[in-house]
């Protein structure tokens, strides 16, 4: 997610704009390429200089705008309490859907932003050439596993939520996404 901290004066992806072109630019501590690239877009779509302040991860990010270093951070999950608290606002949501701790808060899509949403999976990868029966023994048995009362309990306690792609949705976000990045490295 896009955050900052509450007292900022803006409130959403196009308030963080309007600041960065304001001021000459905003700075986003990043825990990741991914959210460096995503930052990256941002800036190139919205003709701004916003900086990602690269980091050795989400606790640095968060530290950096906890401290008022600069001036919005992306985040994982790091920033829920700190929203629940009242430190924190979220700006928006940079995966492809609202999240149930800030239901209110926007994509990037809703914002209007055509930059490629961030996505995080846990993947359970097989060796090649499992026989058929073991494959479909242990996507049932996955998929029972995620809709349990217990795994929900624990997305939950993680500000999270269960997805099960299966292996065609899967398949198809990892070559989706490794065309993309492969092509938005190689111009950098």
């Amino acid at each position: 997610m896009l955050v900052a901290l509450s007292d900022r004066p803006y409130n959403d992806l196009a308030g963080l704009i309007a600041y960065a072109k304001d001021k000459g630019r905003a700075t986003i501590a990043v825990a990741g390429i991914n959210q460096e690239v995503l930052v990256r877009q941002l800036a190139q779509e919205y003709n701004v200089n916003l900086v990602p302040i690269p980091g050795a991860g989400a606790a640095e990010a968060m530290t950096s705008a906890l401290g008022g270093h600069v001036d919005a951070t992306t985040q994982g999950t790091l920033h829920v309490a700190q929203i629940k608290s009242g430190k924190m606002k979220q700006l928006a949501s940079i995966i492809d859907r609202r999240v149930p701790y800030a239901p209110n808060s926007a994509t990037l899509a809703e914002q209007g932003s055509k930059a490629e949403p961030l996505n995080s999976h846990t993947m359970l990868i097989t060796p090649r050439g499992l026989p058929d029966p073991v494959k479909t023994c242990l996507k049932q048995a996955l998929d029972e596993a995620i809709r349990t009362p217990d795994y929900k309990a624990q997305m939950d306690k993680f500000e999270n939520e269960a997805l099960n792609l299966g292996e065609e949705g899967n398949r198809d976000l990892n070559a989706r996404l490794a065309d993309f990045y492969a092509k938005i490295l190689a111009k950098n």
